[in-house]
């Protein structure tokens, strides 16, 4: 028995099934956490490039959202489903309107309820109060236009849920601005 305890031929091993899942669990974290900055440079470059070209009408043969789309395949190498990309195109009047809710014409506080030109000024043509007036087009001549795509990233380490403060999903968000030049 003495010979037992004292023995150490088996210490390294042991060691290492006890070290090595939370080694594994935090690499997988980092080269996850990678993948997301990757996805979100790409998403970014992608709406922007699209976004640019976008306020001058031209669209390559397609809407100005399929042009969004193909350059977020082309930066990730179709790393992404395109499927579940989601783009959206606002436009608004000016840039101080972005984000701003229809205007309310009665003395209460939002969501105006009600009929349109009574109660609340309808800015963006749908007939309902909107918490953000933008219209759903890529606007007209001067208009300002927001691009906002959106992916939901599925983690797949349980350390980065919880660091992310998730469950399980992390949506990757790449906005922006534009005015669409005039056309004269």
């Amino acid at each position: 028995m003495r010979n037992f305890v004292k023995n150490t031929g088996g210490n390294t091993i042991i060691e290492f099934a006890v070290v090595a899942p939370m080694l594994f669990l935090i690499l997988s974290g980092i080269i996850e956490l990678g993948l997301i900055l990757f996805t979100t440079s790409a998403m970014e470059g992608a709406t922007n490039v699209g976004s640019r070209i976008g306020k001058t009408g031209y669209t390559q043969g397609g809407s100005r959202e399929d042009y969004i789309r193909t350059q977020i395949n082309k930066l990730t190498g179709g790393f992404l489903n395109s499927s579940s990309l989601s783009i959206s195109i606002l436009s608004y009047s000016s840039f101080s309107n972005i984000g701003q809710p229809e205007p309310c014409l009665i003395p209460a506080s939002p969501p105006c309820p009600g009929v349109a030109g009574v109660n609340f000024t309808d800015i963006n043509g749908n007939g309902t109060w909107d918490a953000d007036q933008g219209a759903a087009s890529a606007g007209g001549s001067g208009s300002v236009v927001l691009y906002r795509t959106s992916y939901p990233w599925h983690l797949f380490t349980p350390i980065m849920s919880s660091l992310l403060g998730t469950s399980g999903v992390y949506t990757i968000t790449a906005v922006a601005a534009v005015r669409n030049e005039q056309i004269q």
